[in-house]
């Protein structure tokens, strides 16, 4: 009786260590993942694209709203605008679910 006690321990402990090591490794892979996004060559071009934009757009005398925007319908500016935009709603829902390692990425 004592060993079927023992063995059933062994199995949970086993459960969760496995269960607490495969939630860390999907979290370090999550923010990995998000890190290489924000790395990554088109993601770089749309920073610097929607920067120059904005900083014209906040610099001229009418400052266009983000409605605006969308009724001019500057494609590329908007593209970039929409690209930066998912990426950082993307990022604030896996911290805001848990779903990232809370770790600071540093650029």
């Amino acid at each position: 009786m004592t060993e079927a006690v023992i063995g059933l321990v062994g199995v949970l402990v086993g459960a969760v260590i496995s269960w607490l090591m495969t939630s860390q490794f999907k979290k370090r892979r999550n923010a990995v993942a998000l890190y290489t996004e924000f790395a990554a060559p088109d993601l770089e071009k749309c920073r610097g694209e929607i920067t120059r934009f904005l900083l014209s757009n906040l610099q001229s005398p009418n400052p266009l709203t983000f409605q605006e925007m969308h009724e001019q319908a500057d494609e590329p500016n908007l593209r970039a605008t929409s690209r930066l935009l998912h990426f950082w709603e993307k990022t604030w829902y896996s911290c805001f679910f848990n779903l990232v390692l809370n770790i600071c990425i540093c650029v």
